[in-house]
């Protein structure tokens, strides 16, 4: 009587290892965000003042993103940030087809 039920038991324990391992899915999770500069940095020596140039500020991987805000500090002494846009019509945009609520880009010194 004690083998079969012992054979019994160790059968439901195998069948309930079997199951418990088959119901575990691995969880991934997304990618960190990243933010970066393009170009990250502008060495053109023959750039002098009053030519205009570009910066980009792209996000990369936000695939779960609510929000951010982006400041970019510079020396006023140096360089004149006399403008900046969202690119809501961008189809890289990461908010392209949302709703969502834009402030304009605000510029302070320094």
């Amino acid at each position: 009587m004690h083998t079969t039920k012992g054979k019994i038991l160790l059968a439901l324990l195998v069948t309930s290892m079997i199951a418990v391992a088959f119901s575990i899915h691995p969880s991934y999770s997304a990618p960190a965000p990243t933010i970066y500069l393009d170009p990250s940095s502008i060495v053109d020596l023959t750039k002098t003042p009053g030519v205009l140039f570009n910066v980009t500020v792209w996000l990369n991987e936000g695939t779960d993103v609510g929000s951010f805000q982006i400041n970019l500090f510079c020396d006023p002494g140096v360089l004149n940030i006399t403008r900046a846009w969202i690119p809501s019509w961008d189809n890289d945009y990461i908010f392209k087809g949302k709703f969502v609520f834009t402030p304009p880009p605000a510029f302070r010194p320094g």
